[in-house]
Order: structure tokens, then C-alpha cells, then sequence
């Protein structure tokens, strides 16, 4: 089965998110300036995980089952920027630090969902998917 997903072990099944996110790679945490003027990038390769439209507290409730706290280490599976021979996306599979998803809530027709929502994973390790 193809799909985002998230597990806390290696051992254990993957869990395939609900609501599919757009998936990017960020080269590098930021963007400084060294004492001489030039442009410096700072920080890791992370992935980011979007949501374009509102997402449901029971699908906000899978990301924080694998994130209670601030941050997590989990392992992710994700496309990748490869592409394969047919053009289908390649999957891969990361052990990274997730942090908390960042989001507003509103409440529509009586139910809270989430907007605006990105998921950051950092720190990553390929690892087999």
C-alpha cells in the first residue's frame, strides 16, 4: 500500500494517514548572513507536510497520537523527489524527530477542525521502507 504514514518503532506496522498532506523537503532550517555578508544556510533537510483545506479533530488526533508532547522521534514514511521509470512517485522512509503540528482550530457546524496545519519532521535517517 502506498501512503503517508507514521509508526513509532521499526517493528511495528506503518499507520497511514487519513487526510494526504503536500509533502516538500526543506534543504536547510534557515538562512543567515556571515560576518563578510554572505549568504549562509543553516540547519538540517526536514520534511513538511501541508493541508490546504481543513482537517477534522479525529485526523488531527493521528498526529498527536504519534506527538503528544513538543516532539517525537517516529519513523515516516513519504514521497520522495524521485520519480520512477513510469513517473510514479518513489517512497521513502525516514527516522526523524516530529514536532507538534502547527495549526488554528475553528468550529464549524458544531465540530473543531484545524487550518493552516504543517507537520515538520527533522533530523532525518534513511532507513528501509
Amino acid at each position: 500500500m502506498a501512503g503517508f504514514a507514521i509508526r513509532r518503532t521499526a517493528g511495528e506496522g506503518w499507520t497511514y494517514i487519513d487526510a494526504e498532506p503536500r509533502s516538500s523537503f526543506l534543504e536547510y532550517g534557515a538562512e543567515t548572513f556571515a560576518g563578510d555578508g554572505t549568504r549562509v544556510e543553516a540547519g538540517y533537510v526536514s520534511i513538511l507536510w501541508e493541508y490546504d483545506r481543513p482537517i477534522s479533530g479525529l485526523e488531527m488526533a493521528q498526529f498527536l497520537n504519534f506527538c503528544p508532547g513538543a516532539s517525537a522521534d517516529v519513523f515516516v514514511r513519504t514521497k520522495s523527489r524521485s520519480v520512477d521509470i513510469s513517473g510514479n512517485p518513489v517512497w521513502k522512509a525516514f527516522l526523524a524527530t516530529m514536532h507538534r503540528p502547527d495549526s488554528e482550530f475553528i468550529w464549524r457546524h458544531g465540530q473543531q477542525y484545524f487550518i493552516n496545519v504543517k507537520v515538520i519532521f527533522r533530523g532525518l535517517a534513511e532507513v528501509p521502507a
